[in-house]
């Protein structure tokens, strides 16, 4: 528990001249409607951050901390990567409001040692690592949807995913349009009581 405690303040010194950003309405929009349990009404990002975890594991991306989001990656958040690993870290901030920060630090800590280290054996980053699976897996193909939506869409512009990412958040999902192979198969199957 210490050892949390200490990296959220280790990070919010390390990265003091940083300024933790609001995130801007139409992207909080888009994050609810993934999590809509989660409280985004003082969520703020610090990009390009340096991360405590990295004296532990230099693979870690990104750090969630009460209400805030610690990402390393520097420049716009507007990617589909991004927009995944705001996502994970999202997951990360609904069970510290779930837990409570004091119980949600205990319990990272002793999965941490437990599992000897970052990753999947985690209850808690298997949650969110899950989360996001299953979203890329079962719930959206950014290839399928713009092949399917939007046809104009260029594939060879580096954003393209996150353009198609967009717009299902935007239009199709409310729509109903079909986001991924996977998700079409249960919509037929369910609907024809297979």
């Amino acid at each position: 528990m210490v050892v949390y405690w200490l990296s959220k303040h280790t990070a919010a010194l390390a990265n003091i001249h940083r300024k933790p950003l609001a995130l801007d309405t139409l992207t909080l929009r888009r994050f609810h409607l993934l999590l809509p349990d989660v409280d985004l009404s003082n969520l703020r990002i610090v990009s390009g951050a340096w991360l405590p975890a990295w004296l532990f594991h230099r693979s870690v991306i990104g750090m969630a901390y009460k209400d805030r989001i610690y990402a390393s990656a520097s420049g716009s958040l507007d990617t589909y990567d991004s927009f995944l690993l705001m996502v994970h870290e999202l997951v990360h901030i609904l069970q510290i409001q779930r837990l409570g920060e004091l119980r949600f630090a205990g319990e990272y800590g002793c999965q941490f040692l437990y599992a000897g280290g970052y990753g999947r054996k985690m209850p808690l980053e298997a949650e969110a690592y899950g989360f996001v699976d299953r979203f890329c897996e079962c719930t959206f193909s950014p290839r399928y949807y713009a092949s399917r939506h939007l046809p104009s869409l260029d594939t060879a512009h580096p954003n393209w995913e996150y353009h198609a990412l967009s717009h299902f958040l935007d239009h199709g999902l409310h729509s109903g349009l079909a986001s991924h192979p996977a998700a079409l198969h249960q919509r037929l199957t369910a609907g024809s009581g297979i």
